[in-house]
């Protein structure tokens, strides 16, 4: 598999990236409902997803913030996540997603 390096927030702007908001639970269950909201917008144009309301997160929420960044490979558009609580933070760096999805000053 080939290493993805950290989205430069500010790159990702000038690009044209969306700003979304998360809903508070990416949880099993609820993570099917954002793909479908947010997967068109990635294809086309990218997304800056505003992580800061996220109250819960599990493996059902991280697999589809993977799911959305292979497609934002895949269309030659981004994604990436910005204003994580602590408690994501530190999941997403337990699982070395830190600099795969969150901007390079927030990883």
């Amino acid at each position: 598999m080939a290493t993805q390096t950290p989205i430069d927030c500010i790159q990702a702007t000038r690009a044209g990236a969306r700003l979304l908001v998360c809903p508070p639970k990416l949880v099993r269950g609820t993570e099917n409902a954002l793909l479908k909201n947010v997967l068109s917008t990635v294809e086309s144009s990218g997304v800056i997803l505003d992580m800061s309301s996220v109250k819960a997160i599990d493996a059902a929420g991280v697999g589809m913030l993977m799911t959305l960044r292979q497609v934002a490979d895949r269309s030659g558009t981004t994604l990436v996540l910005v204003n994580p609580s602590r408690r994501t933070r530190e999941i997403l760096a337990l699982l070395k997603l830190d600099g795969v999805l969150l901007c390079k000053d927030e990883a």
